[in-house]
């Protein structure tokens, strides 16, 4: 290997690597689940268009919900559900992020949609009125 030249690797884990090679190679490496999913939520909803944050309302909501019915609904999933592959909590989550953005991503979107097929879903009715 010539000095111009740098190596990238990546691991599954560090079960057996010592501290001086994790220090050699000037790698941080925390477990998945050390931080929980609270600074992804933090951080997606930093990150959400401004038409939802200058909305306190909207935004409010989004975080009571989060903070409602996401640790029950994961538990519900790791107890109650058999995963064809298994997940993480922070993949869990990251998922169900992705899935509120499509709804979130315009605003044109959820005035467009008709009311009637949003009947069902109270929470989401909410929407209409960011």
């Amino acid at each position: 290997m010539s000095d111009t030249m740098s190596m990238i690797f990546e691991v599954d884990d560090l079960s057996v690597a010592s501290p001086a090679t994790v220090s050699r190679c000037g790698m941080v490496y925390m477990e998945p689940g050390s931080l929980g999913f609270e600074p992804l939520v933090v951080s997606w909803l930093d990150a959400m268009p401004p038409y939802v944050l200058d909305n306190t309302t909207c935004a409010c909501t989004l975080r009571a919900l989060m903070d409602s019915y996401v640790l029950d609904c994961i538990t519900f999933v790791k107890r109650f559900c058999t995963e064809p592959v298994l997940t993480t909590t922070n993949n869990l989550v990251q998922s169900l992020m992705r899935l509120i953005d499509t709804y979130v991503a315009s605003p044109l979107l959820v005035v467009s949609l008709p009311l009637p097929h949003w009947q069902h879903w109270q929470h989401w009715q909410h929407w209409q009125h960011c």
